[in-house]
């Protein structure tokens, strides 16, 4: 169930990517089917394509089933001001409202907002790279969870976790301590991990804490489960991005590779 489930939400991002006009009518249709007539479907048809943004799934359908059954509404704006009653919008129309739940805005922040240093130098975590999507450039022993944007974040998250494992696995069979990757100036974009997924405004503000996407492998972030797999699981610890030392033996700063 997990593999099929895998494979169906896979081919639907890949079928929105490849044909977005037809995808759009697809699921604009499919959202008609739930709603009926008595819905406008302005508040369901974005101007930017399916999977520019996340596509935002509805279980059941329950919300559709209830605005079919005119027991809640829906309204497509933005906010001008709250009022005594509740909200203005920019058209002009007050909403009433006893509850307000202000679910908007959200701020990605790395690593709880630690600060990373080495020996005493602050690291920048959006001037580095990730090697394999795992392991930060220039840090030892630094493993980050990055999930998928296009599809369940712990299908990355359990890639991750386990590729960490083998390392260290690998590291303690051949009596190393450190492992750090070490990238070129040429092996860096000037986009984020997300910055080619998604419009989305959380992505674009996060810009600026996020580390930057690689141009080739092994530094390039793909969000795709099946080649990630295969990367994760298949390929060698031991490849020459990545540097393997022990403790205490005399450590130069991890220069980047010219």
């Amino acid at each position: 169930m997990r593999s099929r489930n895998i494979a169906l939400q896979r081919g639907s991002y890949a079928f929105c990517r490849a044909y977005p006009r037809l995808a759009r009518k697809v699921l604009l249709g499919l959202v008609r089917a739930q709603t009926g007539k008595g819905v406008d479907m302005r508040h369901f048809s974005p101007k930017y394509k399916p999977w520019d943004q996340r596509l935002c799934v509805v279980p059941g359908g329950d919300l559709f089933k209830v605005l079919k059954s005119g027991k809640a509404s829906i309204a497509t704006d933005h906010i001008d001001t709250f009022t005594a009653d509740g909200i203005r919008l920019r058209s002009g129309e007050e909403l009433k409202a006893d509850i307000v739940v202000t679910a908007t805005g959200l701020t990605v922040r790395l690593m709880g907002g630690m600060a990373l240093s080495v020996d005493g130098e602050p690291v920048d975590v959006k001037d580095r790279v990730l090697y394999k999507a795992v392991l930060l450039e220039g840090v030892p022993n630094m493993s980050l969870v990055i999930g998928y944007t296009n599809a369940s974040w712990t299908l990355k998250a359990d890639l991750a976790a386990d590729y960490t494992a083998r390392l260290l696995a690998h590291m303690r069979r051949h009596g190393h301590d450190i492992a750090t990757p070490v990238a070129s100036d040429g092996d860096r974009s000037a986009f984020s991990v997300m910055g080619e997924a998604l419009t989305s405004g959380y992505i674009a503000r996060a810009d600026e804490v996020m580390p930057r996407q690689g141009t080739r492998d092994p530094w390039r972030l793909w969000n795709n489960y099946y080649r990630d797999r295969a990367l994760l699981q298949n390929s060698p610890l031991d490849d020459s991005p990545l540097r393997f030392e022990k403790a205490g033996a005399p450590r130069t700063a991890p220069t980047r590779a010219a």
